[in-house]
């Protein structure tokens, strides 16, 4: 089941994602076993699952969370495309996260990294973190395309996979879209 569900989001899904799926239903399965009859799963099942996630595997528990919301949403589907009665990951308390506080960088602190920074572009990438409010990935898959100078905006796009020259050498372009899955001027 959780096999044929991940090929049917495959498409619209990122390729991390997809990932994180196959490793939830390989979770499950170590935990169930291979043979399990899905439409027998219920809650103390899922409490096997949870068990062995903090148990043997000892996962953080970002990771459990992570691992249970993915099961959750494929037995959702599975609920949705009549192919399960009920969804026994419905209401299954997580556990608790404890958020780190965001580390906020003061003017001097930044003054500092660009003083230490190697060339322009370094100072560049830091001035630009810390006044646009890019996320990480997002700064990682700029193009100088993407900057206008000029005008002082900065578009965050998804990117095919090619390849750009600078110089004399070729460096690749990777496939990537933001998180939201939107394109944002900034």
């Amino acid at each position: 089941f959780l096999k044929r569900d991940r090929e049917s989001v495959t498409f619209s899904r990122k390729p991390r994602t997809v990932y994180e799926l196959k490793l939830a239903a390989k979770h499950a399965t170590e935990a169930l076993g291979e043979d399990f009859d899905v439409q027998k799963l219920d809650r103390p099942t899922v409490g096997r699952i949870m068990k062995h996630l903090t148990g043997k595997k000892k996962m953080a528990p970002p990771t459990i969370c992570k691992t249970i919301r993915h099961l959750q949403g494929a037995f959702t589907r599975g609920v949705r495309d009549g192919i399960l009665r009920a969804n026994p990951f419905d209401g299954v308390d997580l556990p608790k996260l404890q958020r780190k506080p965001v580390r906020v960088f003061s003017v001097a602190e930044v003054e500092a990294m660009k003083a230490a920074a190697p060339d322009d572009w370094w100072k560049t990438l830091i001035q630009l973190a810390f006044t646009s409010g890019l996320r990480r990935g997002e700064l990682e898959n700029l193009l100088w395309e993407n900057i206008d100078l000029e005008n002082g905006i900065v578009r965050v796009e998804a990117k095919e996979t090619g390849v750009f020259t600078s110089g004399q050498r070729e460096y690749p372009i990777l496939e990537w879209t933001a998180k939201d899955y939107q394109d944002r001027s900034i």
